[in-house]
């Protein structure tokens, strides 16, 4: 039996090449949550210093621990394939780390990524004003591996036999096991094991399984009827 993505048949399932880009939808969500010193509150000109102190003092203090934005889209992905990590900081922050990823010390910005794993990243934004605390956050890209293991037992039969089918699957979300010659022959599941109705002639069944990262694959096995 053999597993690989496939764009054939006539499901409707959504496959990796077909996902909506993230970038448009999410840049102005990361951009609206900037809150650099130059949005934070400024007296106006007839507010003593004393005063302007003071509001800047609220200012910091309602910045104080509020965690950055940071997504990792999208997630699961196939190996090879790439993801974003968008962020943004939230509390005044000057610049910025990244572990597992370069920020390149901008408080915000995007940063591609290809994983060849499951990888946490963790974005830490970094105060000079000593009234500040650093803050960090973390997301993490999961790396899936689809496969699909499909068997007849066994795959020669007698006239009106049967065959049992069995399967197993790995980083899937969703199988249905269908005949070719059976209409009404169809089973679900992302494992299990069916017992064939009674074939009198040759007949193929398709595993077809939508995978975590929104791709299909399939696996066929031929029973032949003596």
């Amino acid at each position: 039996s053999s597993g690989g993505a496939s764009s054939g048949g006539g499901w409707n399932v959504p496959t990796a090449s077909n996902r909506q880009s993230p970038i448009a939808a999410l840049t102005d969500e990361v951009r609206s949550t900037d809150a650099s010193p130059a949005t934070r509150a400024t007296p106006s000109p007839t507010t003593s210093s004393q005063d302007a102190a003071v509001q800047e003092r609220r200012a910091a203090e309602a910045f104080t621990g509020a965690s950055p934005t940071l997504l990792c889209l999208p997630s699961p992905i196939a190996p090879g394939e790439e993801a974003l990590i968008f962020w943004a900081c939230r509390d005044g922050a000057t610049q910025t780390a990244g572990e597992a990823f370069t920020t390149d010390g901008a408080t915000i910005g995007v940063a591609r990524v290809a994983p060849a794993a499951d990888t946490t990243y963790t974005l830490t934004c970094l105060n000079t004003d000593s009234a500040l605390s650093d803050t960090a956050s973390s997301c993490t890209i999961d790396v899936v591996e689809p496969e699909i293991t499909f068997i007849a037992t066994p795959t020669r039969v007698a006239r009106g036999g049967t065959t049992t089918l069995s399967w197993d699957t790995r980083d899937t979300v969703r199988c249905v096991l269908t005949s070719r010659t059976h209409s009404g022959f169809v089973r679900e599941g992302v494992a299990g094991s069916s017992v064939s109705p009674a074939l009198y002639a040759d007949d193929a069944f398709l595993l077809a399984c939508e995978a975590r990262t929104g791709a299909r694959l399939e696996a066929r096995v031929t029973v032949d009827v003596e």
